[in-house]
């Protein structure tokens, strides 16, 4: 049941008070907080959210609208949101069990061709159908309409609250707005009772607390069991004087230990001794009672204490003294806000800065997780760890019931040695992060102190090449991770692993092993977790076979299938019988020791469930795992590949083009079902499960397809006009209306935040907030589908650009000139930015060689002229405009560039995207001429 509800007017849209309400209802335990007059369209939400709160907009939202009432719903609530029968009414209607609660605002400003007792009307009958049901019911907000004023409105509203059997629990006489009028130079204090809250609950305590708006705070308590209480401090890992301390305290300590002494145990032992005296625990107390600082509360508190000596004597000179501390309120509450945004923004640790920026647009992630079990809320940490584990494992066992064939593992004759300077790179290459497994000794730790322990090390990681890894080493330290949805749902979350430091040493030194082994075993349509192969390139192979397909005027079919759970399926027993004649002897242990036997625990802050065994899987968050997972599924393509089918993948993400030679709509069926069944066949014979309701399947090649559907086994799966791949909307006549429609949509969406954003950062703070959170966003995967948008499309996205640069240099006016904007802000074009990083990925594409079918593809069209030797080009042999999406087909600019890019000389990335920045951005070359001259 709820504990508090809030209503408030937050007068003028909730966008501008957005801060003082965060602070507001920090430590107060509001299950429900209503605010009129908010304000708010779709697109803003993102803008006012409230941390560990949802958001429900009334539904005058809907087709674009703006809310004027919204609702924040505390996440732990199993909640429903209903809706009323006429759209234009600003009432919000959510049920909680056996209880219903509304937010309702009547404007002052009707809307046209209504007058004020017709629009009453309607909302008195929306009222009455909501008040006819046997739920506890609690109906609060603006009403418009005054206790202490006798009128028709009045009359009709304590009928219906007769009828309905509900109580105003606001009385006469108790003012819930205040507002200074000045009129002629003259000021008066007006003051109503318009905001009201009827319910029939039967024990509830109504509170009145003053705000920044001319609204009062409304705060309904109701009694219940269930405590909500947060915590008031937590224990956190001091890593303040980490780096000035590390190296002489650990150099202390292992100086007194001696050489030949040390075993995994003791080894351990001396990092976690070292951590305590390096990175000590201390405990972080919270305030959260605190409007936003004592020098805000004491203004209000002047402001009020005027307003109750008018009320008392009348006089004017009170009235005055309100109305200018009411103001400089305001004022103080803005500058707070942006003055703590700022302590963190200037903050030398960059993540800081990235921390007060998403708390502002509205993303918070912090360690406490609730979710909702058989309808009730659950919060305690050893419970949901328990459950996590349990969900974890049930999953799979649902998936896939049957058993493990078991595997004896023989310690090998000839084990695999690994050499010092294996494991000092192996160290070093270790991401500087303070994660850590179950023996919790965080990696950035040892990575700081390698050169230290580099023989003890050396001897432990070949101890586990030769003897296989320690049990404990095998249980790994689980975090729920949330994916999408509903944070309440324990579906929408998934097991990312956290292994010893130790494990992921010995996991990349077997790695290197590995590549040696196998080199490219995982095929060339494998994209994922592979050096110089990404989203991108897969995305870039997939378009030009569709291309091809387009230019020759060939049709077909694309598809892609949905596996359930992969990374958790793989099957030791399988892996084993695919390498076991693949591998040396002594890697092939080492492989098959660190799969079988896994274990894990989940951890929700200092709670740990109990200890789970593993039979399958291959440790999603560890260093081997992808790698594995992809020689697991390379024989993929070997089962489907031929001239008519054509595979690109990445992890476990496949998409297949078939284009048959012979073009009847009969074969183009029959071969697309023949290969999708040898697909499934394939994967369901290495453990796999695949969610046939998922398939997609798109027709390429002509406008309408010959036939609705493909048979798979017994099911029919439809056609679909575009297909989703790795995040981008492909059709099949390669359009991108889909596309540029969601790249549209998203920049309207970020630009709004962005706006509001400005007035907390400076304008180098907005220029990188807007690199990373804006055009990585919009313009994701670009180099796929922006040259081909219809020029409308990049009209809209181009504008857009330019609003986002005028808002940073706060130009409202339109003074300055795109060509200005570009100089000043040093942000290249849509345009500019797409060429410049197609340019960069075909260049390394082809002095890498890499991905193999990309450079196949690139080298048809590729040529040098003899008197330009290594500055390569391409020419266009398309002969349809859709043929020109192929890759080798759109690379005519890269003409302009005049660097010897294909040369044998030593081109870095650094070095690469000065060249590319300097040819493709007219800003750079002025803005940079140190930079430009040195070529």
């Amino acid at each position: 049941m709820m504990d508090r509800v809030l209503y408030w007017n937050c007068a003028g849209g909730i966008k501008s008070k957005i801060d003082y309400l965060r602070e507001f209802v920090k430590g107060k335990n509001f299950n429900l907080i209503f605010i009129s007059e908010s304000d708010i369209s779709e697109r803003d939400v993102a803008l006012v959210q409230i941390h560990s709160y949802d958001i429900i907009l009334a539904d005058t939202s809907l087709n674009g609208g703006k809310a004027r009432m919204l609702c924040y719903v505390w996440h732990g609530l199993k909640h429903k949101k209903v809706r009323v029968s006429n759209a234009k009414l600003d009432i919000t209607v959510i049920e909680v069990g056996n209880c219903r609660f509304v937010g309702v605002y009547i404007p002052f400003k009707l809307p046209e061709g209504i007058t004020r007792t017709q629009f009453f009307k309607q909302i008195i009958a929306e009222l009455a159908n909501l008040s006819s049901t046997d739920k506890e019911l609690m109906i609060g907000g603006d009403f418009n309409v005054d206790l202490n004023k006798p009128s028709s409105a009045l009359d009709e509203l304590e009928n219906w609250a007769l009828n309905s059997g509900l109580v105003n629990l606001v009385e006469k006489n108790v003012i819930t707005r205040m507002r200074i009028v000045s009129t002629d130079s003259i000021s008066r204090l007006e003051t109503s009772t318009i905001d009201h809250i009827y319910t029939n609950f039967q024990k509830v305590d109504i509170k009145l607390e003053n705000s920044i708006s001319d609204h009062v705070f409304l705060v309904a308590e109701i009694p219940t069991s269930r405590s909500m209480s947060k915590k008031s401090k937590i224990v956190i890992r001091d890593w303040r004087n980490y780096s000035e301390l590390v190296e002489e305290e650990f150099a202390n300590r292992i100086s007194q230990i001696s050489p030949n002494s040390f075993t995994l145990e003791s080894l351990t032992d001396l990092y976690k001794a070292t951590l305590d005296v390096v990175a000590p625990l201390r405990v972080v107390r919270h305030h959260e009672d605190e409007i936003i600082n004592t020098k805000v509360a004491a203004l209000q508190k002047r402001r009020d204490r005027y307003l109750k000596k008018y009320k008392k004597t009348g006089q004017k000179k009170h009235l005055d003294l309100a109305k200018s501390f009411s103001c400089t309120l305001k004022k103080a509450v803005k500058k707070e806000s942006r003055r703590v945004f700022q302590c963190k923004a200037r903050s030398p640790n960059p993540n800081h800065f990235w921390a007060a920026l998403n708390e502002k647009m509205g993303k918070f992630r912090d360690g406490t997780i609730e979710l909702v079990i058989e309808g009730a809320s659950v919060t305690d940490d050893q419970l949901l760890s328990d459950r996590f584990a349990d969900f974890f494992i049930d999953k799979v066992n649902k998936l896939v019931p049957d058993k493990i064939n078991s595997l004896s593992l023989v310690k090998p004759s000839n084990p695999i040695k690994i050499s010092m300077k294996e494991i000092e790179l192996a160290a070093k290459s270790l991401s500087n992060k303070k994660s850590f497994g179950i023996d919790g000794v965080p990696q950035n730790l040892l990575r700081d102190t390698i050169q230290l322990t580099i023989e003890p090390v050396h001897q432990i990681v070949n101890s586990f090449c030769m003897y296989g890894l320690p049990n404990h080493l095998k249980t790994a330290r689980v975090i729920p991770l949330h994916k999408k949805a509903s944070k309440m749902d324990i579906s929408n979350y998934r097991p990312i692993s956290n292994l010893s430091v130790f494990s992921k040493i010995y996991e990349k030194c077997l790695l290197s092993r590995l590549n040696d082994e196998l080199a490219d075993h995982e095929g060339d349509h494998q994209h994922g977790f592979r050096k110089n192969h990404s989203t991108e390139t897969a995305l870039l192979t997939l378009q030009s076979y569709m291309a091809s397909a387009l230019d020759n005027r060939t049709k077909g079919l694309v598809y892609s299938v949905d596996l359930s759970a992969a990374f958790d399926l793989l099957k030791p027993d399988k892996f084993f019988e695919m390498f076991k004649n693949k591998l040396s002897e002594g890697l092939l242990f080492c492989i098959m020791d660190f799969l079988v036997d896994r274990k894990f625990q989940v951890q929700l802050n200092e709670c740990y469930s109990e200890s789970k065994s593993l039979e399958r899987g291959c440790v999603q968050g560890s260093i081997l795992g992808p790698k594995l997972f992809s020689l697991y599924i390379a024989g993929l393509k070997e089962s489907l590949e031929t001239d008519e089918v054509k595979i690109v993948s990445y992890a476990d993400d496949s998409y297949v083009v078939v284009t048959p030679k012979n073009q009847d709509p009969n074969s183009i069926k029959l071969l697309t079902e023949k290969t999708l069944a040898s697909h499934i066949e394939f994967l369901r014979s290495i453990g796999m499960v695949v969610n046939e309701s998922k398939t997609e399947i798109m027709w390429i090649g002509g406008d309408v397809s010959p036939f609705n559907a493909i048979n798979i086994g017994d099911n029919e799966v439809s056609l679909t006009t575009s297909m989703k791949a790795l995040g981008i909307h492909f059709q099949g006549n390669l359009a991108w209306d889909v596309q540029a429609e969601v790249a549209i949509n998203k920049s309207k969406k970020l630009l709004s935040a962005f706006r509001f954003l400005r007035k907390y950062l400076t304008e180098k703070q907005f220029l990188k907030a807007a690199s990373a959170n804006y055009y990585g966003s919009v313009f994701y995967g670009a180099t796929v589908w922006y040259h081909s948008l219809k020029q409308k499309f990049k009209k809209k996205l181009t504008s857009t650009h330019f609003r986002l640069l005028r808002t940073a240099k706060q130009d409202y006016k339109l003074k300055l000139k795109r060509t200005e904007l570009t100089e000043l802000c040093e942000r290249a074009t849509p345009e500019q930015w797409t060429r410049f990083i197609t340019a960069t990925r075909v260049i390394k594409i082809v002095r890498n060689r890499a991905p193999t079918d990309l450079y196949h593809i690139l080298t048809q069209n590729y040529f040098e002229e003899k008197r330009n030797p290594h500055i390569g080009m391409f020419f266009d042999s398309s002969r349809t405009r859709k043929g020109q999406q192929s890759i080798q087909n759109r690379l005519m600019f890269m003409r302009s560039i005049s660097y010897p890019w294909n040369s044998e000389s030593e081109l870095s990335n650094d070095l690469l995207r000065v060249i590319m920045k300097r040819t493709f951005y007219p800003y750079f070359k002025n803005n940079h001429d140190k930079v430009y001259n040195c070529f």
